[in-house]
């Protein structure tokens, strides 16, 4: 790196500023963060820690192998998950059961032969307390960003992760990692009504 390069590096290790004066980040490494701040041509002014990537399911795979093709899930509940931000398996964050199938509909595990088409997910009156949790982390990590993003999307059909992290005002990096706990929560809260109007949830998603 250059000699500017090396004094923004030395400038995100060393900084210590108070969560209202300066960005907020992902919950990764350092290391990780600089170098994805690279790769993106800008470094926050900071870096903030905040939970660990397993408190909210955010990991570095998922930021740089991101879901390409649009998959869908249907049964109790019908949609579509997030193109390029949510993954076939974010249901798991609200407890549940799941159980990977095969072409012929039966339960793949490792070990079988072929590969799994479709992931199962079965909610009950047992995982209520598992639901609400889930959906207290991403309203915690959300916090007050959640109604802003509802507001960007309430006057916009269609965004990108530079306009929407312009209008958060906060780096693409930790806009991303926003739309996919907001994706989560989305799903999370439909769990939840089906569970309270049925009983249970029960579902399928592409892979």
């Amino acid at each position: 790196m250059g000699g500017i390069e090396e004094r923004k590096v030395q400038k995100l290790k060393t900084s210590k500023v108070s969560t209202n004066s300066c960005f907020t980040v992902l919950p990764l490494g350092q290391s990780t963060f600089t170098f994805l701040g690279m790769v993106l041509g800008t470094i926050p002014k900071c870096f903030i820690r905040i939970p660990k990537p397993q408190e909210l399911g955010i990991h570095v795979s998922q930021l740089l192998n991101l879901p390409k093709m649009g998959r869908f899930y249907s049964g109790d509940i019908e949609g579509k998950f997030w193109f390029a931000v949510q993954d076939s398996v974010d249901a798991q964050h609200f407890g549940g059961t799941m159980d990977y199938l095969d072409e012929e509909g039966e339960v793949w595990e490792d070990g079988d032969e072929g590969q799994p088409i479709e992931v199962a997910f079965n909610f009950g009156p047992n995982d209520h307390q598992s639901i609400q949790d889930g959906l207290k982390k991403c309203d915690d990590y959300l916090s007050g960003f959640g109604e802003k993003i509802d507001e960007f999307f309430s006057v916009n059909e269609t965004y990108t992760v530079k306009r929407l992290g312009e209008f958060l005002e906060v780096p693409e990096p930790q806009t991303l990692a926003y739309l996919m706990v907001y994706a989560r929560r989305e799903l999370g809260r439909k769990i939840w009504e089906c569970v309270q109007e049925r009983g249970e949830c029960n579902f399928t998603g592409e892979l």
